[in-house]
């Protein structure tokens, strides 16, 4: 029934889902703090993608709730990300689910998040890794180049390697996730 009525809109471009999951002074893996009670949400989510025209998906200690994040009871702040794109902060105050959704989808939807974060930082290694690289084959000192100097070497050997570790985890994390295989084997 659920998937009747949003899975169309969401195809067709009509409706964006953001994921507030994350809370002031908690991590990425612990419970939520915010509460569903009697159909309403009261808690307080940050780091939100902010998209126009899009419902909040919202882990609560009950699950995971659907929430207008233009409706009664939650109020929107604004804020930008290191990344430069803006994000936004949520203060849910027994605002009203729209909908329930089924009992594991907090499980999916946060192993989805782990995995998203963990593509996200393989990238932003990368882009350090390749950035690293450009400036010490241009920048010169004595009369060499920085990519000259063993010990500079080295260290972007190290990086490299670091680098390459990370986006194997990360795509791995990430079929895991695609294939519906557990987080971790037994």
């Amino acid at each position: 029934e659920q998937q009747a009525r949003f899975v169309p809109d969401i195809v067709a471009g009509k409706l964006l889902l953001a994921a507030a999951m994350a809370e002031p002074g908690r991590g990425a893996l612990d419970p939520p703090r915010t509460t569903l009670a009697d159909g309403r949400v009261t808690g307080h989510k940050i780091g939100v993608s902010a998209l126009d025209g899009s419902l909040l998906l919202v882990s609560t200690d009950a699950g995971v709730a659907v929430v207008d994040p233009s409706g009664p009871g939650v109020t929107r702040t604004q804020s930008y990300a290191s990344r430069g794109g803006a994000e936004v902060g949520f203060v849910l105050d027994g605002a009203p689910a729209l909908e329930v959704l089924p009992q594991n989808a907090d499980q999916v939807l946060r192993e989805h998040a782990v995995a998203g974060l963990l593509l996200l930082g393989a990238g932003l290694l990368a882009g350090a890794r390749d950035l690293t690289a450009g400036y010490i084959k241009q920048r010169t000192q004595f009369g060499r180049t920085l990519a000259e100097f063993q010990a500079v070497a080295v260290q972007i050997a190290d990086v490299y390697v670091a680098s390459r570790m990370t986006s194997l985890a990360a795509d791995s994390a990430a079929w895991r996730v695609q294939e519906g295989l557990p987080a971790a084997e037994d």
